[in-house]
């Protein structure tokens, strides 16, 4: 006599394995989609955030460049320019906030113009060619260096004032002996600063 017993899997245990099998593929695809996008936000994160260090370096490289104050007659009232005549800060409402400097060259030889602007979200710099002679070269083309910035602020420290926001104080008293830069970025809470000297 044969033994007519089943063996292997009915239909319905083949239909149920096959459906929690594609049940763990799919959740084993969403969870590695999910890890690649949240490892694509890191990357833009980190890229923008050099970006971001690259900038305020650069600012603060052309800040330390600029030129001294030239030595000329004292004003008879007393007042005295915070900032030197190299260095000049322009935000006013709506339109674009411009930092310019005049600074030393890299290569030490001439003075270089130099302009940071921010202007709809984009901050840009424009760099002249050195000269030795005034009228120094034209400034050449804006660059765009850092994309979804939401605000670019500019202070000065001003001894036995602290921390003067624009517009500066007609009567400080006392040179500027410090610059402080602060770069808000889209979607971050607390903007970036750099702090620095004015020697």
């Amino acid at each position: 006599m044969t033994d007519t017993g089943q063996e292997g899997f009915t239909l319905v245990e083949m239909l149920v394995a096959l459906t929690i099998m594609a049940l763990i593929s799919l959740l084993s695809w969403r969870g590695l989609d999910a890890v690649l996008h949240a490892d694509e936000q890191l990357g833009q994160q980190a890229r923008q955030t050099q970006a971001l260090f690259n900038v305020l370096a650069q600012m603060g490289r052309d800040l330390e460049l600029h030129l001294p104050p030239v030595p000329g007659p004292v004003d008879p009232t007393g007042a005295m320019a915070v900032l030197p005549a190299s260095i000049r800060w322009q935000a006013q409402g709506e339109g674009p906030a411009i930092l310019m400097i005049e600074r030393r060259s890299d290569a030490g030889a001439g003075t270089q113009q130099i302009q940071w602007r921010l202007q709809q979200g984009v901050l840009q710099r424009a760099i002249a060619q050195a000269g030795t002679v005034y009228p120094l070269p034209e400034l050449g083309p804006l660059q765009d260096v850092l994309e979804q910035v939401t605000a670019w602020n500019l202070r000065i420290w001003i001894p036995a004032r602290g921390w003067q926001s624009w517009p500066w104080p007609e009567q400080a008293g006392a040179a500027a002996t410090g610059i402080e830069l602060t770069v808000q970025l889209e979607g971050q809470e607390h903007p970036y600063r750099k702090v620095v000297m004015l020697l």
